[in-house]
């Protein structure tokens, strides 16, 4: 008995008050490694959807620059084809035409440009003959359209032109003071962003808070987020490779990772509860399932322990 002297005097009174005493270290033992449990599991299942998202960032921002690469190279041989090398405008038009038909939906029209002039002397576009590129408002992501190679090509930056949102690719004709150029519709891209969480939302924004690629087309070109706190573009502005990042201002969670080459970065968006609905699911069960095991354990330890001391002060 002496092991019980550390009690309190009001529990070494009373064999019931001992019982209820150890009744409540088991149950409070029982909640914390409940509640425990849970952490582990919440912490397990959130830095598993992090990875998630951040993966589906890291594949369109990989898909991004093999789309980029693959223009660039439609450009290039094109510009080596035969039909465009000569001075005959009929030659020329019917190469435009023929290869365009054979490209992708995604890219619009094919220009063949003077480079001296800037002039648009043909275009599968035919609302574009005689048009400049200074009416299109071009601007190339090197600050000109310049070659120093034959082999190189020029990628604008995202303009708007007769409604659309474009991307240009430039490659000069070998042996002529002319250029081809791809024009892709950026908005038709974006089209093809996953959506990895419902309400998700994917952009490709400059590090200057422009948006550049966005499956709705009346958001590109304007600032991302409205020039509100963006702590996951700044994040990948400061971040050399992926991550993500929780922005509370909207309860989201935002995916980030740079395109290969470029100051374009994809932003995979999702509401919080969306993203981690599984997890509140699962948050939920389990205190469910401690609620009940403790209340049985209660109710079922009361019953007896008040049975057994009635028959312990009965000896």
């Amino acid at each position: 008995m002496r092991r019980l002297d550390v009690l309190p005097a009001f529990f070494r009174r009373s064999y019931f008050r001992k019982y209820v005493l150890v009744l409540a270290v088991l149950v409070a033992s029982m909640v914390g490694v409940g509640l425990y449990t849970q952490q582990v599991v919440g912490d397990e299942l959130t830095a598993e959807k992090h990875a998630e998202l951040q993966t589906i960032a890291e594949l369109e921002a990989a898909n991004l620059d093999e789309w980029v690469a693959t223009n660039r190279q439609r450009a290039r041989m094109l510009s080596e084809h035969r039909g465009l090398q000569a001075d005959d405008p009929d030659s020329v038009d019917r190469t435009l035409l023929r290869e365009h038909g054979r490209l992708p939906n995604d890219v619009y029209a094919v220009h063949y440009v003077d480079l001296e002039t800037g002039d648009i002397v043909r275009s599968t576009a035919g609302q574009m003959e005689t048009k400049s590129l200074d009416d299109v408002d071009l601007s190339w992501q090197r600050g000109e359209l310049a070659f120093t190679r034959s082999t190189d090509v020029a990628v604008s930056e995202v303009y708007r032109n007769g409604g659309l949102q474009l991307v240009a690719f430039a490659s000069p004709i070998p042996g002529t003071d002319r250029a081809v150029m791809l024009i892709t519709d950026a908005t038709q891209h974006a089209k093809s962003f996953r959506r990895p969480v419902e309400g998700s939302h994917t952009q490709v924004v400059r590090e200057d808070g422009t948006v550049l690629f966005d499956r709705y087309g009346k958001n590109v070109l304007t600032t991302y987020r409205d020039g509100d706190a963006a702590p996951g573009l700044d994040a990948a502005a400061a971040a050399e490779g992926g991550g993500v990042v929780e922005r509370a201002a909207d309860a989201s969670v935002v995916a980030y990772a740079p395109v290969t080459g470029t100051d374009w970065v994809v932003l995979v968006q999702a509401p919080r509860e969306n993203v981690f609905a599984l997890l509140t699911e699962v948050r939920n069960d389990l205190f469910i399932l401690i609620g009940t095991a403790v209340a049985g354990f209660v109710v079922m330890g009361l019953t007896l322990g008040r049975s057994t001391v009635v028959s312990l002060r009965r000896l």
